[in-house]
């Protein structure tokens, strides 16, 4: 509401832990758990201070960036993606990775309901594709592919 009174950009993230089931089963509920806030705790460092994340579900983090355009959310979920990716978490002995889904208002939703739903579709088009990636929809409502589908993309139509 507030971002639509002052015609500001408001853009949506929707972070999922990859494989959290698979977590939880090999180590137990406190340490995903545990690995879970440490994430989420990294996540909200990674933010100014004028935006906000939150637990969303079982497994997933939301994100609200005041201000922000689709392509400077896809460019700090990729920074967060890649620092979680690199972790090494002491409570378990396996690689720990999150894929995020972006939307931006007014593009993607002219309201917070429909914005959260756009990125949320875009998560699980994301998670359908690859692990370990981020993307957003298009103005169709179409999946952006991650950069590394594009990257491979580019380098199969130059050879």
């Amino acid at each position: 509401v507030h971002a639509k009174a002052l015609n500001e950009n408001l853009a949506v993230i929707i972070f999922d832990i990859d494989h959290y089931r698979d977590l939880v089963n090999v180590y137990g509920g406190q340490r995903a758990h545990a690995v879970f806030q440490k994430i989420c705790a990294e996540v909200s460092k990674s933010i100014s201070p004028f935006d906000a994340a939150s637990r969303y579900g079982l497994d997933e983090i939301i994100v609200f960036l005041s201000n922000a355009s689709s392509d400077q959310a896809r460019a700090i979920a990729e920074q967060i993606r890649c620092q979680i990716g690199e972790w090494h978490f002491p409570e378990i002995e396996m690689r720990v990775t999150i894929s995020g889904g972006i939307a931006a208002f007014p593009h993607h939703g002219a309201d917070l309901h429909t914005l959260i739903g756009s990125a949320s579709k875009a998560l699980f088009q994301t998670q359908r594709v690859q692990r370990n990636a981020v993307c957003s929809l298009n103005a169709s409502n179409e999946m952006t592919p991650p950069e590394e589908i594009e990257q491979e993309k580019l380098k199969l139509s130059s050879q």
